[in-house]
Order: structure tokens, then sequence, then C-alpha cells
């Protein structure tokens, strides 16, 4: 198990037991008409539950309860967690269970989470406008859109699928960002969101068998980033 990159063992800790649960689905019905057949009117699906049970080894009481306050304390924000399946889950920590001394310096105790299963990012760079890009996911994943602008440009549109992002006042050698997995909008590290007319942020679908992205003007070292994300 890593945390963020970093290696369990780092805490002092090792991971004896993990189980990543299924996503809870819920879903409104209608029976149809004249109730011949049920219709799927909207569906939701939550992060699913991933809980590990750790130990964590000290010489004492003392030190294993501060091993396992600092691994807690770097738990606690949203994490990427590597687990033995090789697949990542983004994680927020929702429960920990009480300590289980099974002698004077080991602990064990589960840590409970809800979490976004997803492999590792991939980069397409450089990337030439209009290629397709085959989606792996099963579950909705953003795109992180970069590219320099070449020269001033007043206006411009960013194309994903039918989705149309327009962005204006772009000076010659900005940097743009437009980072649909953090959901943000930068220029040069700046926010730029107020330049644009973005409501909502598109993503990858996995109906969809290809997308391909395309700028209105040209642009340089343009590439493409996302995480397939799975149910």
């Amino acid at each position: 198990m890593y945390i963020d990159g970093t290696p369990l063992k780092n805490y002092g800790a090792v991971l004896s037991n993990w189980n990543p649960g299924t996503p809870s689905i819920s879903n409104m019905i209608t029976p149809g008409e004249d109730y011949s057949f049920p219709v799927l009117l909207h569906s939701e699906i939550t992060p699913k539950a991933l809980t590990a049970r750790v130990h964590i080894i000290g010489k004492n009481y003392a030190e294993a309860s501060r091993k396992m306050s600092a691994l807690i304390l770097a738990l606690n924000k949203t994490t990427d967690l590597q687990m033995p399946d090789g697949f990542y889950y983004r994680s927020v920590l929702t429960e920990v269970s009480d300590l289980e001394w099974t002698n004077r310096h080991i602990a064990e105790f589960t840590l409970a989470f809800q979490s976004v299963q997803h492999g590792p990012y991939i980069s397409i760079s450089p990337y030439t406008a209009g290629t397709p890009i085959y989606y792996s996911g099963t579950a909705p994943a953003g795109a992180k859109i970069e590219f320099d602008a070449p020269e001033d440009m007043q206006d411009m549109t960013v194309s994903i699928g039918t989705n149309e992002i327009q962005l204006i006042t772009i000076p010659s050698d900005a940097h743009i960002v437009l980072n649909g997995i953090e959901k943000i909008i930068t220029q040069n590290g700046e926010n730029k969101f107020a330049d644009t007319n973005l409501v909502d942020f598109p993503a990858l679908e996995p109906s969809e068998t290809a997308y391909a992205i395309q700028v209105s003007k040209p642009v340089s070292n343009l590439s493409v980033g996302y995480y397939p994300t799975y149910i």
C-alpha cells in the first residue's frame, strides 16, 4: 500500500488485510406505460467503500501511538492510495476503528475510506488536435488540456466532443491549462475561469467510443491527460 506514492512502511505500518467495496447505485425507475416494463430515468453512482486493516509496530505503547497519529494525519485529506491490486483509489478517510493491542508494541486498527478507483495517469504529449482518444474507463473522467499561445489571441475555442470551451484575451506565450480533473482553468498559473464560457467541465464518458480535442486556432505544446476511472 502506498499513500500518495509513499510506502505504508515509512509510517511504521504494515497492511494486513484490505477490501475494496462496491459502489452504491441509486436508480430512479418508472414501471413504464401500462406497467409493461421498467424504464431507467436517472442513475447516480457514489464512491465505493474501501477498508484497510493495518498494524503499527513500535518499541512500546507510546511509540506505536505516535506512529498511528502520524499515519492518520497523512490520510486525513484527499489521498491517492495504491493498493495491492495495482489500482489507485482517490480516497477520503471516513472512520478509524479503536486500537487493538496484540502485545505491548503492536497495535491493529481499521481505516475506512470513500474512494474512486482509477488507473495510472495517461498523458498524450504532444497531442495532435483531432487525433482520436480511446477512453477505457467505465466511469466518467475529467481531462486536463494544456497548450501555449504562439501569438496574441482575442478569442479561441477548445472542443471536446460536442462541448465547446470559449476563451478570450490570451497573450502571446501564455500557458493555458484547462484542468477538468481539479476543476480549474489557469493562464500562467493564474485563475482564468472568468475569461471562459464554461459552466460544467466536460468529461470523458465510457459510452463514447472515441474523443477528439479540437482547437480553433494554432497552438503549440498541446497535451491531453486523464485518469481512466472505474465504477
